[in-house]
């Protein structure tokens, strides 16, 4: 939040901040409409309201995003895709891409990437924003306090000079022990005592552990000690509700506490690498495994631009084959048939020496969000490995079972021979092989629970769509004709 130096946020003890502080909004406008930017230093990418983007009439210049946005409750947050707006707050303007939601109350939710550009300094005791030196009024919005309970500092941690870092909070009295999800509510003396931001966000808890998000925006290191307030944890109304406020994390790093079933978040990072989040840590190694140098048909000149290119985009490039991208825009249905039975099938007895190799394809999938814990399911699927012609392993679902208790997707498959047709008078040719084609494309929530699996006792769903099931093909060619609509239908075609 800011450079360093002059435009740090600043805490004022002349006046108490009053304890029903919530939310900060700040007034500002976009394309001459006044708006509510809420500002969350929580997360790491600004976001946009879909309605506002409908009322304002630039629906059509919503373009699909690679981004992944994560709920700390677990869940991918599906976005409708990203846009480029220019935006006013105070007398300053910036144009920035933001992610389109339909999970935010406000028009916007400006994160930290946003805050860089307006260089923004918040000053509680004055309740002023500093945007780019200007002093601009905020406003809080209270929210009714039910029942809740004090979190305090779990054990003693020092946070880093301009750091973001997750840390383990635990209730003050004596939880039920089991799972909790919640709203945390920063204590609000905290920033005054100790320059340490706590930031309000939804969270879920393993028994008495609660992960706190904070931020030290100060220039030293800063100490805080075992059983320290932190701030209240409120009940959430409704499950429903896990994604309104959301953060960009990366797919890989460690949680702060290994026994905690949450997503796999970085100890600490500091602002720039958490906005970084997802890219290639050694762009070099990037262009070796892409092997540009070897490419001696090409003027060298051409292979620096290449290399200036892919560097730029590297976070398109993905790190392994269980780092795939998810479509925004887009989620399948599974459509159940009328008077349909629910399908329990056995699962099938793992030979002992590929078990290792299931474990492991099984831990990949999960942490890479593809499957995840199923609470209750009255469907199973068998999951087995088969041994591909490299010798190497291919993750099955037999769901044979689900797809007779399916409806059939009739959805129109394009014919080889009308794709020869339309391409016939073409001189110049592209071509792109999918990898994992399927897997990219999101399940809706309410059909996850049919691709239920249990493996060594655990029950897991996927969160993708799965191989083998009866309507993949036609999910996925309905999802690439949205995703090219706006492309002459003579410039590409789609073969599964």
């Amino acid at each position: 939040m800011g450079n360093k130096g002059q435009n740090k946020c600043q805490f004022s003890k002349t006046q108490p901040r009053d304890k029903s502080f919530n939310e900060i909004i700040v007034q500002g406008s976009c394309r001459d409409r006044n708006v509510n930017f809420l500002l969350d230093s929580g997360a790491t990418i600004s976001l946009v309201a879909t309605r506002l983007v409908h009322v304002i009439g630039l629906a059509d210049q919503i373009r699909p995003t690679s981004k992944i946005v994560v709920g700390l409750a677990k869940s991918i947050v599906p976005m409708r895709g990203e846009i480029e707006l220019k935006v006013r707050i105070g007398q300053h303007f910036r144009s920035h891409i933001f992610l389109v939601s339909d999970k935010i109350d406000n028009e916007f939710l400006i994160g930290l990437d946003l805050m860089k550009k307006f260089e923004m300094c918040l000053d509680i005791g004055n309740k002023v924003v500093s945007v780019l030196g200007d002093q601009v009024p905020f406003k809080h919005k209270p929210r009714s306090v039910p029942s809740r309970m004090k979190v305090r500092l779990q054990k003693n941690v020092t946070i880093p000079a301009n750091t973001s870092m997750f840390i383990s909070g635990k209730f003050d009295i004596k939880h039920n022990g089991k799972d909790y999800q919640g709203i945390i509510e920063p204590f609000h003396n905290l920033p005054e005592r100790s320059n340490i931001i706590v930031t309000g966000t939804i969270t879920y808890s393993d028994k008495n552990i609660v992960p706190i998000h904070c931020l030290n925006v100060t220039d030293t290191d800063v100490r805080l000690y075992k059983n320290q307030l932190l701030g209240f944890i409120e009940p959430m109304p409704d499950s429903d509700n896990l994604t309104d406020k959301v953060k960009k994390v990366d797919k890989t790093g460690d949680i702060y506490d290994s026994k905690i079933d949450l997503p796999r978040l970085p100890d600490a990072c500091t602002i720039e690498q958490t906005i970084e989040n997802g890219q290639w840590e050694d762009k070099s190694a990037l262009i070796d495994q892409l092997k540009i140098d070897k490419m001696t048909h090409v003027p060298e000149i051409y292979r620096e631009q290449l290399k200036d290119l892919i560097k730029e985009y590297s976070h398109c490039f993905a790190r392994n084959r269980f780092d795939l991208g998810c479509a925004s825009f887009y989620e399948a249905k599974l459509n159940l048939k009328m008077g349909f039975k629910p399908m329990w099938v056995p699962s099938r007895p793992i030979a002992y020496k590929i078990r290792p190799h299931l474990d492991e394809e099984i831990r990949n999938l999960e942490s890479s969000g593809q499957i995840s814990p199923c609470r209750y399911s009255a469907w199973n699927s068998c999951v087995f490995l088969t041994t591909k012609s490299d010798g190497s392993y291919r993750f099955v679902v037999d769901a044979r079972a689900l797809n007779k208790q399916v409806l059939q997707d009739h959805y129109e498959l394009p014919k080889i021979k009308n794709i020869f047709d339309k391409l016939q008078e073409t001189k110049i040719l592209s071509s792109l092989d999918f990898v994992s084609s399927f897997t990219q494309i999101g399940l809706e929530k309410e059909s996850r629970h049919l691709t239920a699996f249990t493996y060594n006792g655990k029950r897991l769903m996927w969160n993708r769509m799965i191989q083998g099931q009866t309507s993949s093909s036609a999910e996925f060619s309905r999802c690439m004709a949205l995703l090219f609509q706006k492309i002459p239908w003579k410039s590409w075609a789609l073969y599964i």
